[in-house]
C-alpha cells in the first residue's frame, strides 16, 4: 500500500520517537533490513533522513516492511504501535473500498480520552465505572493515563492516545484548570483537533470553576455548569454521569 503524504509525516514522527539518534535508526535498518541507511537516505538532519528512508520504501510499495522492521526493533514504542494500527486499518479500509465501490471508511479516531487532574482521581473512577459495561462489550474504548505501562515513555503514550481519540472527556474543576500540563499538552491539542473536525469535546462541570475565562468558555458543557456534579446528591450524580456516558457511547458508535 502506498502511504499518503500525511502518513509519511506521521510515520517519520514515530520513527524519530522510537529511534532518537542516527545510530539508533542506522542499527535498526542494518540489523532488521540488512541495508545501509546512508546508502538509502544519506546523512543530515535526522527528520530528513527518516522521511527520505520512508519515501524510498514507499516508492517501492514496501512501507509495510519498514514498519515491521521498526516494530520488531522497538516493540514497546507507543507512536509506532499506534501508527501500525492506523496503517493496518487504512489498508483494510482501502481493500473494502475496492471490493465495494462507493462505501465510505469509518473514522480512525475511535476512543475516548479522559483528561482529569490527579487531585480529582475519584471522579475519573466514577466515570470509568459507568463506562465499564460498554467497554466490556466493545461498545467503546476508554483511555486515561493510569493505563500507561510501567517503564514506558509516558509522553509518547499520551500523544499516541490523543491521536486516536474521537472524544475528549474533560473532568473540569479548579485543579484541572490550574494544571499547566493539562493546558499546554492536552487541552491545546484537543482544541486543535476539534477545530480540524477530528475530535469532539465533552467537558463536564465536576466542581464550580472559572471556566468562563478559560479556553473552554466558548464550548458547551455536557452538564449544567450551574449544577456541578460535586454539588448533587449521590443518586443524582449517578444519573448525570450515566447520561453523559450514554451520549458519548452513542457518539462513538455513530456512522
Amino acid at each position: 500500500m502506498q502511504l499518503t503524504g500525511e502518513q509519511i509525516e506521521e510515520f517519520a514522527q514515530a520513527l524519530l520517537s522510537a529511534f532518537p539518534s542516527y545510530s539508533d535508526l542506522e542499527q535498526m535498518v542494518l540489523f532488521k533490513l540488512d541495508k545501509n541507511l546512508e546508502d538509502i537516505a544519506g546523512r543530515g538532519r535526522l527528520q530528513v533522513v527518516a522521511t527520505d528512508l520512508i519515501k524510498e520504501y514507499n516508492k517501492q510499495s514496501d512501507a509495510a516492511s519498514l514498519l515491521r522492521a521498526a516494530r520488531a526493533s522497538n516493540s514497546g514504542n507507543a507512536l509506532l504501535r499506534q501508527f501500525e494500527e492506523r496503517f493496518n486499518a487504512s489498508s483494510s479500509q482501502r481493500g473494502a473500498a475496492n471490493s465495494q465501490p462507493g462505501s465510505s471508511a469509518p473514522s480512525q479516531r475511535t476512543s475516548v480520552f479522559i483528561s482529569y487532574s490527579h487531585k480529582d482521581r475519584v471522579w475519573l473512577d466514577r466515570f470509568k465505572t459507568a463506562f465499564a459495561p460498554a467497554v466490556r462489550t466493545d461498545r467503546v474504548k476508554v483511555w486515561d493515563d493510569t493505563q500507561i505501562p510501567v517503564g514506558s515513555r509516558w509522553m509518547d503514550e499520551i500523544k499516541a492516545a490523543l491521536q486516536s481519540a474521537r472524544i475528549a472527556l474533560l473532568l473540569v474543576t479548579p485543579d484541572f484548570l490550574a494544571s499547566d500540563f493539562i493546558a499546554n499538552e492536552e487541552l491545546r491539542n484537543f482544541l486543535i483537533a476539534s477545530g480540524q473536525g477530528g475530535l469532539k469535546i465533552y467537558w463536564v462541570a465536576v466542581r464550580d470553576s472559572l471556566f468562563q475565562v478559560s479556553e473552554l468558555g466558548s464550548y458547551q458543557a455536557a452538564n449544567s455548569p450551574d449544577r456541578p456534579l460535586a454539588g448533587l446528591k449521590k443518586a443524582d450524580q449517578d444519573s448525570e454521569i450515566n447520561r453523559i456516558c450514554r451520549m458519548i457511547i452513542a457518539e462513538v458508535n455513530a456512522p
